[in-house]
């Protein structure tokens, strides 16, 4: 787990108001202005080391990140800082990627208390949400077959 003082926060802040491109409505995509890796990816240095202008958005609003998580974009744009289009997940691939394998995204409206329930037990058993509810499947269908 990366940890951070206000000290360096505040410097990370700083680093990155530097690039950012505030848009007039604060629920827009954050533009930026600096180096981009590959292109895409907006890049910021931080005591001599180049890290995600994101992940650098996540410590500065969170002050952590787990080990093996990830920082993911809600809106897409990889340009984007704007902390409330981040969110942290364990999955290295996008989500938001239907091209993935070359197969179709599943999309189900499911009750809001149900999802947070799925969740909790997905990180209960330290698992991502696909892979938790892919093994509750399989037991059921063990289940069947021997009913």
């Amino acid at each position: 787990m990366v940890k951070i003082g206000m000290a360096k926060r505040a410097k990370i802040l700083k680093t990155l108001e530097k690039f950012r491109v505030l848009p007039a409505n604060e629920n827009d995509c954050f533009g930026w202005k600096g180096a981009l890796r590959e292109g895409l990816h907006p890049r910021v240095y931080v005591d001599g080391k180049s890290i995600g202008a994101h992940r650098a958005a996540w410590l500065v609003l969170k002050g952590n990140i787990p080990k093996h998580h990830y920082i993911r974009h809600v809106c897409d744009n990889k340009v984007c800082t704007n902390p409330r289009h981040l969110y942290i997940s364990r999955e290295k691939a996008e989500r938001g990627c239907s091209k993935r394998l070359g197969r179709e995204r599943l999309s189900l409206d499911l009750p809001t208390g149900l999802i947070r329930e799925i969740k909790l037990a997905a990180e209960k058993y330290d698992q991502t949400v696909t892979k938790y509810l892919l093994r509750r499947l399989y037991e059921v269908v063990l289940y069947e077959k021997k009913a």
